[in-house]
């Protein structure tokens, strides 16, 4: 960041203007769009330098300023505001309940910390940086640096940062600061940078280290622009250093994102930069490698930013460079990451969002919301690749000076497969709502836990809530989501940072940076600001620590032994001996797990009453198992223990299946098939139930008949297995089924002739159907009318007709029983030629 004042630059930005022309893009079917149009351009470069530490011999410390002075970050462009502004809802992100993890939830202690730089040249912020290496750690501010050993005893400096480039370049000349300090650890070099500005040139310094000493010589770079590269973040990657600015004419002119030739920077050469405009993006940051196993090959960088138009995703773009033909490079996306929505803080905020409240003042600090934070660290893990970032956040969905400012934090796995995968969301807030957090970095280390730095201040008086240091952290096996080992403190502040001059007074971070020891890829090194008593002339202090979860690099236990289970209904309890341990990494988890299916359990030593014997539910009866158990500690899961003997885990049988009933004369025939599972023992009987009535019957077979029903009466039936660990659960019912007699056909007699005068008798009395009931007489006489006969029916079912006119009659006389009964229906149809 070039040192001139800043007044309120954020007032006088206008909405994006054309200034910046977007590289073409071509679609990609299927997927995000991929730009195949590069700007491709030489780096000067400045030759080797003399060893770093005969340099700064030769340097002069520089002469502190009369006024103090602020450092370049331009703000968030107001058209950028006006977008987010006019979005839609405001709404305060999902913070997960802490639960904490089982053995214990305090962050790691400290195992070393030093002073860093101070404000030496009286520049505000001081953009703390620093990275560790094999045997160094080095610090870069505005605009100094400094080499330690990592036991903190100095080795060089403070120095200006342009020491690297004396005598050569621009680079050489001015000392604008913006720095950035990075340890190649697939190279084992340093990588530093900052900005030049002089004149009507813009510059990017970078040099690479010549050996693994950065006290010794570097190989030296110059990038020229014709706008102005605020805000640069690098990343290593095996094919590339990569690098993001925030582009500046007279207003915003977008982001660009480069890669530099790693290859030739290591060994000295000229070489080339390849870079992709994005006039829609701001802030963005390039992934840098952690660890020892590098990406795999081919992997594209990968440069990940707050979306603009929304609040509940992220922009993530992946970067490809051929350097065998640079016109061939590739930028791909956008490709959107959805995340719980969120609202960026201070967005009302002047500046880069001062809104940080300091007790006893009304002096705000600025929470550089509105950005992802350096670093965009990724790691992969073998099985998986991870990417963790993090950005400030308001806690209330409000976009005021009085929304509480939180850490929203994210873990992207997966990142080159066709939907990556934002496998954690997570913010870390004070519950209490009172204290601030902002200016985040953070990393993981070989084992997957997570540690995260930041700064805190509160309004209210207190020993604790001057702008202090922080850190929190998530062990591999934490609950989702959550940050569940307790906050700690690396450097409590002693006083606020206040000035009437508010250009510079406001002005915090603008980052910090939180890295990752290479040689047990276990220690985080964390860098950041704190002030230690109040002031008014920017004495901005920074501090260095280290720590690292005790398990990281730790034994994990023994095996178990002497595995054995006792069957169950369903289940085995399952015995073990406990597992051995070194005495600083108690064991206090382990977990069965039942082979075949995968069944588990799991026991907590310290909280269970019995942690060496633990039951697997969810098995099936009759089937035999094995089962291994895993001992965990800080370190991680021992081996799986020897197998245990096959154990068959019995119970009652299952319900019969496919139960169907037949009627009969005051009783039913009942069949089903037998249970899906035994129980693991033979099933000695099966008893069938009626309903209503309860009658039952009694079978070793898959069969039998029910007696005593009352005919008539509709019937359910339902059966019940039973072995030697007792009866099981009933069947479905049967469907209805309603006993009776055998069918009969009734029998009446036809009477041979109609009187013409009086009443002949058709049916003496009712016909009964095998059921028991009267069947229904119907007579039906042709041609109609009363005219001509007049039929009778009486209760007891006696049919007459009389006559009542010369006529030959056709008379037809139906019965038929209720729907329910079965009988065979009688009718007769016979003329009669009525008679006098």
């Amino acid at each position: 960041m070039a040192r001139r004042h800043i007044a309120s630059i954020l007032s006088t930005l206008a909405l994006l203007g054309g200034a910046v022309i977007a590289s073409p893009v071509v679609a990609n079917s299927g997927g995000p769009a991929v730009d195949t149009s590069p700007e491709v351009s030489e780096i000067t470069s400045l030759g080797p330098s003399a060893p770093l530490r005969q340099l700064a011999r030769a340097s002069q410390r520089a002469t502190l300023p009369s006024n103090p002075r602020a450092v370049i970050n331009r703000p968030i462009p107001q058209d950028r505001i006006d977008a987010v502004k006019n979005g839609g809802t405001w709404v305060p992100p999902v913070v997960p309940t802490d639960t904490g993890p089982a053995p214990g939830a305090d962050m790691p202690a400290i195992d070393g910390s030093f002073e860093g730089l101070s404000n030496i040249a009286g520049y505000n912020p001081p953009d703390t940086v620093g990275d560790v290496g094999p045997n160094h750690y080095v610090q870069m501010t505005n605009v100094y640096m400094q080499i330690w050993n990592k036991s903190g005893t100095s080795l060089l400096g403070p120095i200006p940062n342009n020491t690297i480039w004396s005598g050569v370049g621009d680079c050489g000349t001015t000392n604008n600061g913006d720095p950035i300090v990075l340890h190649d650890q697939f190279a084992d070099r340093w990588l530093v940078s900052q900005f030049s500005v002089s004149g009507a040139a813009y510059h990017e310094c970078i040099a690479v280290s010549q050996t693994a000493d950065p006290t010794g010589a570097w190989h030296r770079y110059q990038a020229t622009f014709t706008d102005f590269p605020d805000y640069p973040k690098f990343g290593v990657w095996p094919d590339g250093y990569y690098v993001t600015y925030n582009m500046f004419d007279s207003d915003f002119a977008g982001a660009k994102t480069c890669a530099l030739d790693r290859s030739k920077m290591l060994v000295g050469a000229p070489t080339t930069q390849v870079c992709f405009d994005r006039a829609e993006e701001w802030s963005q940051l390039p992934s840098d490698a952690d660890g020892s196993t590098p990406p795999p090959a081919g992997s594209p960088n990968y440069i990940l930013s707050e979306h603009w138009s929304a609040n509940d995703k992220l922009t993530m773009y992946k970067f490809h460079v051929d350097w065998t033909t640079p016109g061939n490079s590739t930028y791909t996306g956008p490709i959107y990451l959805p995340v719980s929505p969120y609202t960026g803080a201070c967005w009302l905020g002047t500046e880069r969002g001062r809104c940080v409240p300091q007790p006893g003042t009304t002096q705000r600090l600025e929470s550089l919301g509105g950005r992802t934070m350096f670093r965009l660290a990724y790691r992969n893990f073998g099985d998986h690749e991870s990417l963790v970032t993090n950005h400030t956040v308001a806690m209330d969905g409000n976009v005021g000076l009085t929304s509480q400012t939180g850490i929203g934090w994210y873990e992207i796995r997966q990142p080159n497969a066709g939907t990556p995968q934002v496998y954690q969301d997570g913010v870390t807030a004070d519950p209490d709502n009172s204290t601030f957090r902002w200016m985040g970095s953070i990393a993981m280390d070989k084992q997957g836990n997570t540690a995260l730095g930041y700064s805190t201040s509160n309004a209210t008086a207190g020993p604790n809530s001057f702008p202090s240091i922080r850190y929190i952290g998530r062990k591999v096996w934490d609950p989702m989501d959550q940050m569940a080992q307790a906050e700690s403190v690396i450097m409590t502040g002693g006083g606020v940072q206040s000035s009437v001059d508010t250009t510079y007074s406001g002005r915090w971070g603008d980052y910090s940076a939180m890295n990752v020891d290479p040689v047990d890829d276990c220690t985080f090194w964390y860098t950041n600001e704190y002030v230690q008593s109040n002031n008014t002339g920017n004495a901005w202090r920074t501090r260095i620590a280290n720590f690292k979860f005790p398990g990281c690099d730790g034994t994990k236990p023994s095996a178990p032994l002497s595995i054995s289970g006792t069957p169950g209904n369903g289940s085995v309890g399952v015995s073990f001996a406990a597992a051995t341990t070194v005495p600083d990494l108690p064991v206090w988890k382990y977990t069965v797990t039942a082979s075949p299916g995968g069944a588990t359990c799991s026991t907590t030593p310290g909280s269970d009453p019995d942690p060496l014997k633990c039951t697997v539910a969810g098995l099936t009866n009759g089937q035999a198992y094995t089962f291994t158990v895993k001992a965990r500690n800080d370190a991680g899961d021992s081996v799986a223990s020897a197998p245990s003997a096959p154990v068959t885990p019995v119970g009652p049988p299952g319900a019969p299946q496919s139960a169907s009933a037949t009627p009969g004369n005051t009783e039913a025939s009942v069949v089903w098939s037998p249970p899906a599972n035994d129980g693991g023992v033979a099933i000695t009987k099966y008893t069938v139930t009626s309903a209503p009535g309860g009658a039952s019957c009694t079978t070793a077979g898959t069969g039998c008949t029910v007696p005593g029903l009352t005919n008539g009466q509709a019937y359910t039936f339902s059966v019940v297995a039973t072995n030697a660990l007792g009866d099981g659960p009933p069947s479905a019912s049967t469907a209805a089924v309603t006993p009776q007699s055998a069918a009969q056909t009734a029998t009446v007699k036809t009477p041979k002739k109609i009187k013409s005068k009086g009443k002949t008798v058709l049916l003496k009395k009712s016909v009964k159907t095998n059921a028991g009931q009267k069947a229904k007489a119907k007579v039906t006489v042709k041609p109609k009318g009363k005219k001509y006969a007049k039929v009778t029916i009486s209760k007891k079912g006696k049919v007459t007709i009389k006559t009542t006119g010369k006529k030959t009659l056709k008379v037809t006389l139906k019965l038929s029983a209720p729907a329910t009964d079965t009988f065979t229906s009688y009718s007769f149809t016979k003329k009669w030629k009525v008679k006098k």
